[in-house]
């Protein structure tokens, strides 16, 4: 595929536009599925993608090959996605990062995390759902790209324009907030 998108590249650096368009045919649903999950409002998200798509047109002469065409668009997309939650404020209600991590018994490994995610239950994937729509826009853009888009670590950390170490500590700061919310809403279901 990365000989493919050079090759449309190349032609969209040679006057031929309707080569651009094919890239945006190929990863036109991947680009809308991240931002739609982290901009939640189906009409930004369009926006957001065309912004995307525009800026990524006039910047692809800078674009240098040091990653995949996928990664660099996803970047763009991403850096539109903020800009979009930013400008518009898209509320979400926060889940206190401080609050739960103080509660957070520093022995809960990310197995345990990740086991709690992946168990099937209906109740704990409801409780998730409602989780993952109170983190904000950047939080869950991470989510997004780690577990639905199973993007490499060294991707998502040129997508969101940090270091390795720190996309893996704030990966691991997400899933604690999200344990911790799961694990007390079913504490108060259970005690009712």
């Amino acid at each position: 595929m990365a000989n493919e998108d050079e090759r449309l590249i190349r032609q969209t650096l040679d006057g031929f536009p309707q080569a651009f368009g094919k890239l945006m045919q190929r990863y036109g649903d991947r680009v809308y599925a991240m931002v739609a999950g982290v901009l939640g409002d189906c009409e930004e998200a369009q926006e957001a993608v065309q912004d995307a798509f525009l800026r990524a047109f006039r910047g692809l002469k800078s674009f240098e090959g040091r990653s995949d065409f996928a990664t660099w668009l996803y970047r763009i997309a991403y850096n539109c996605a903020m800009t979009h939650a930013h400008r518009h404020r898209l509320q979400t209600v926060s889940l206190n990062e401080q609050a739960f991590l103080n509660g957070m018994q520093d022995g809960i490994a990310d197995e345990e995390v990740e086991a709690l995610f992946e168990s099937g239950d209906e109740q704990r994937l409801q409780l998730l759902e409602e989780a993952l729509d109170a983190l904000p826009p950047p939080d869950l853009a991470l989510i997004n790209l780690y577990y639905y888009d199973d993007l490499p670590i060294r991707n998502i950390a040129y997508i969101v324009g940090q270091s390795e170490s720190n996309v893996r500590t704030r990966l691991h700061r997400i899933r604690k907030r999200l344990y911790l919310y799961i694990s007390e809403q079913l504490k108060l279901k259970n005690t009712k």
